[in-house]
């Protein structure tokens, strides 16, 4: 499916609202008292995600889609959970910013190519992590 001017040009300034909003977490999410505004930036960030995926007809959209949403998810379960530190949490919003700034899109004949950054699969638990 050829996409349109408009949403190639729409994709690329999601990337770069994407972009801003990572820096802006990077900004905050050190602080604890930051939380919300933190859930508020993630979540709208999983919301751009979203619309550059409603141009692509890539494969791997559900993919992208999941790897993001579970790690949203586990930072909302760490924050939620009592005695967890603070510093786990963190680690989790550098990963998923990370996720989520280094997904690449190629303009091709056939449409939009979205890919994720090649980083080690990591299955999420609230439980535990295990990396692979």
């Amino acid at each position: 499916m050829e996409i349109s001017e408009d949403e190639r040009l729409e994709s690329i300034k999601k990337k770069e609202e994407i972009a801003e909003l990572t820096a802006e977490i990077f900004k905050i999410y050190r602080q604890p008292e930051n939380v919300a505004e933190l859930k508020g930036k993630i979540h709208t960030i999983l919301s751009k995600v979203a619309v550059i995926l409603s141009y692509s007809s890539s494969k791997n959209a559900g993919a992208i889609t999941s790897s993001l949403t579970k790690r949203a998810v586990m930072i909302d379960l760490l924050i939620e959970r009592e005695g967890w530190g603070w510093d786990i949490v963190t680690g989790e919003v550098n990963r998923f910013c990370a996720v989520a700034n280094g997904i690449r899109f190629d303009f091709t004949k056939s449409g939009l190519n979205i890919q994720l950054p090649s980083i080690s699969k990591v299955e999420i638990s609230p439980f535990k992590t295990e990396f692979s």
